[in-house]
């Protein structure tokens, strides 16, 4: 019930990095026309993570593992890269929270490994 297969991991990744890539893109767009003075990375990255957990979740069928955790987890990575180009400090904030959010919408429920 909670194991996805290859096919379900798959789908779940290329959700996952193309959502990422995609929103730390416009995020950069945005920051560059609209500069902030502080934390537009740290929203940016953020909301990444907090998109890229749901998008996992649906593209997996409503799954949740830590094979799952690892792809929230990379892909908001991923679109830290990209957004911490443009602001390294807040991008870095965001980092810890987006990732925390990807994670924990990515969560299996306690007792099952």
């Amino acid at each position: 019930m909670f194991e996805t297969s290859s096919s379900e991991l798959g789908k779940a990744a290329v959700s996952g990095f193309g959502t990422a890539i995609g929103i730390a893109i416009l995020a950069v767009a945005a920051m560059l026309i609209l500069p902030l003075p502080f934390g537009g990375g740290a929203v940016a990255v953020g909301g990444i993570g907090w998109l890229v957990g749901g998008v996992v979740y649906r593209a997996s069928d409503h799954k949740q593992n830590r094979a799952l955790q690892w792809v929230g987890g990379l892909a908001t990575f991923a679109g830290f890269l990209i957004v911490s180009t443009v602001d390294p400090f807040g991008a870095t904030i965001g980092l810890i929270i987006g990732t925390y959010y990807a994670i924990q919408r990515l969560k299996p429920p306690r007792g099952v490994r």
